[in-house]
C-alpha cells in the first residue's frame, strides 16, 4: 500500500473501526495478522445502496425534459447508447456551458 493514496485512506477508515493496519506483509506483523484472523471479533457496517438516488439526481440536474422520470432498476429507460449520452465526460461539458 505504499504510495497508494486510495489505500492509506482505507486504512485509515478501517482503523477506526478497531481493525489492526500494518504498513506491510512481513515476517515481523505475521502475529498481528495471526491474531486478527482468529479473532471473533465481528464488525459491522452498513453500506447503504444509493445508486438510485444519485441517478435520479444527475438525471433531475443534467437530463433533458424526456429523462426526467424516476429511474427504477430494470425498467429500460436506458439502454447502453443513452447512458453513454449521459456520460460524466457529458455532463461535464455541459457544467462547463
Amino acid at each position: 500500500m505504499k504510495g497508494q493514496y486510495e489505500q492509506q485512506c482505507n486504512a485509515a477508515a478501517l482503523k477506526t473501526m478497531s481493525v489492526p493496519v500494518i504498513k506491510s506483509l512481513k515476517k515481523k506483523h505475521l502475529d498481528k495478522i495471526r491474531e486478527w484472523v482468529n479473532t471473533k471479533q465481528v464488525i459491522t457496517v452498513n453500506y447503504p445502496d444509493t445508486t438510485r438516488r444519485i441517478i435520479n439526481m444527475i438525471i433531475k440536474n443534467h437530463g433533458t425534459a424526456t429523462d426526467q422520470q424516476k429511474v427504477e432498476p430494470g425498467n429500460g429507460i436506458y439502454s447502453v447508447k443513452k447512458l453513454k449520452e449521459k456520460s460524466l465526460g457529458k455532463i461535464l461539458d455541459n457544467l462547463a456551458e
